[in-house]
C-alpha cells in the first residue's frame, strides 16, 4: 500500500525513487499528484476514500500559518513534491516523515519501556513551557503546552498533565518515572517545587544544558561542545529510528 512504498522509498534527495523522477526520468513514465488536484478537494465531497480532502488541507495551512507555501512539509504531503533540503541537514525531513509513518502503521512498539518526561520551563512570555512524554523510541503524544504560570503553577500543571500517561505499575511506583527538567534559569523554581509536590514522585533529573558534553572520542576529547548539543545530536539519532505521532505541523516544522 502506499505507506509501505513510502516507507521502502522515502522522500530524499537520492535514491531509485528520487531517480525516477529526475535524473532517470527518461527510463520512467513518473506521475505527479498533488492534492489540491484531486476529486476530494475540487469537488468538496469524499469522492475516493483514502484521499486527503478540502478540510485536511484547510488544517493544514492554518497550522503551518501563513507562509505554508515555503514549508516542506506543504510541498511533501499536498503537493506531492521531493523536498528542498540540504544534504547536511541536521533533522532530515525523510527520517522525520518515516517516524510519523512507523506511528501510523505500529501501535505497539515499546509501550512496555519506561515513561520518560522532559519539562522545557518558559515561565511567563512569548515562549510555552512544554511537556514531553516518551517510551524508548515512541513519543507516547504530541508535546502538551502548559498555561503560563510562576514555578509552583508550572509544576502543578506538568504533574497534572503527566498523570493520564502512567501505567498502572507507575501509578503505585512513580519514582520509576523519571523527569528531566530545564534547570537553566527559570527552571529551578519548578524543580524545588516538583520536588515539594504531595502528588509527583517523580524522579527529578535536573538538566543544566550548558555543562560539559559526556561523550567522548577516540583521542580522549568531548566530541560535542556542550551538553545541549549532545542532545540534540541524540534527538536527531532518535528520530531516525523513532515513531512520532502525526497532526502537530508545529512540532515537526520546528524539528527540521
Amino acid at each position: 500500500d502506499a505507506k509501505t512504498l513510502y516507507l521502502s522509498n522515502p522522500t530524499r534527495t537520492s535514491g531509485a525513487f528520487f531517480d525516477s523522477h529526475h535524473t532517470k526520468r527518461r527510463l520512467y513514465r513518473s506521475f505527479q499528484v498533488s492534492s489540491e488536484t484531486t476529486p476530494n478537494v475540487v469537488t468538496g465531497e469524499r469522492v475516493i476514500p483514502g484521499l486527503a480532502t478540502k478540510k485536511y488541507i484547510e488544517e493544514k495551512r492554518d497550522e503551518w500559518g501563513p507562509d505554508y507555501k515555503n514549508n516542506p512539509l506543504y510541498k511533501v504531503r499536498i503537493l506531492g513534491e521531493f523536498p528542498d533540503q540540504a544534504p547536511n541537514c541536521f533533522v532530515g525531513l525523510a527520517d522525520l516523515m518515516k517516524a510519523i509513518i512507523r506511528a501510523e502503521v505500529d501501535h505497539e512498539t515499546d509501550l512496555d519501556q519506561p515513561l520518560r518526561l522532559g519539562l522545557d520551563v518558559a515561565r511567563y512570555g512569548d515562549d510555552d513551557s512544554v511537556l514531553v512524554a516518551r517510551r524508548g523510541r515512541r513519543l507516547v503524544r504530541l508535546p502538551l503546552l502548559l498555561p503560563k504560570g510562576d514555578g509552583p503553577q508550572i509544576a502543578n500543571a506538568a504533574v497534572e498533565a503527566a498523570m493520564p500517561l502512567l501505567s498502572p505499575a507507575e501509578s503505585t511506583q512513580r519514582r520509576r518515572v523519571e523527569l528531566y527538567v530545564d534547570a537553566i534559569g527559570v527552571g529551578w523554581s519548578p524543580i524545588d517545587a516538583l520536588r515539594r509536590h504531595p502528588n509527583c514522585g517523580f524522579t527529578i533529573v535536573p538538566v543544566v544544558s550548558s555543562a560539559k558534553s559526556t561523550v567522548i572520542g577516540d583521542k580522549g576529547l568531548p566530541i560535542y561542545f556542550n551538553l545541549r548539543a549532545e542532545l540534540w545530536g541524540l534527538m536527531a539519532a532518535w528520530t531516525k529510528d523513532a515513531l512520532i505521532p502525526d497532526g502537530d505541523g508545529l512540532l515537526q516544522t520546528e524539528l527540521i
